[in-house]
């Protein structure tokens, strides 16, 4: 009898984490921004269409109203600091055009949890406020080398002057 009320409440406790453990699941994943992200060039990061596929490069700063240098971070759930980074333009995602390609350009395409659109906001040389943006599918960063206004950015090794500043902007 004594075995038998022990197992009941161990089953009991079982169900009971189980149903709040699925009861503690989140609803929507945290969305953090915008933010305009300025490129280690000073020009800043830019979608120049609304296109699917549209690649993005670097444009010279504009103001508060300039949605297509706007840019949410959403929480993906992995982990700390990893992001689908959203464009505030038309809510796409930064993904590499060729996730798998050395210098790759890096594109806008329609949400959808692929795994080239998971990112991580690393810290290049530990510096505050300044932000990698690392591709977790491909193992390379965003970045420019040409440092130049309306050139592509793509996908390449992480080095330390390739950074970006995140600048809140008003939603």
């Amino acid at each position: 009898m004594k075995i038998r009320r022990i197992g009941a409440l161990l089953a009991a406790a079982v169900l009971g984490v189980g149903g709040a453990i699925a009861l503690a699941t989140p609803a929507a994943a945290s969305t953090y921004g915008p933010y305009q992200l300025r490129h280690s060039s000073q020009y800043c990061l830019e979608v120049p269409s609304a296109d699917a596929g549209a690649q993005l490069i670097i444009s010279y700063c504009g103001g508060t109203g300039t949605h297509s240098q706007h840019f949410r971070f959403e929480d993906t759930g992995g982990g700390p600091w990893q992001y689908f980074i959203h464009t505030e333009y038309n809510n796409m995602c930064l993904m590499p055009g060729a996730p798998g390609l050395y210098n790759s350009t890096i594109i806008q395409w329609p949400c959808g949890g692929l795994d080239g659109q998971h990112w991580i906001l690393g810290f290049p040389n530990e510096q505050p406020g300044l932000r990698n943006l690392y591709n977790i599918y491909s193992g390379y960063c965003v970045d420019n080398l040409q440092d130049l206004p309306f050139t592509y950015v793509k996908q390449m090794n992480c080095y330390p002057e390739g950074w970006f500043a995140l600048t809140p902007m008003p939603s």
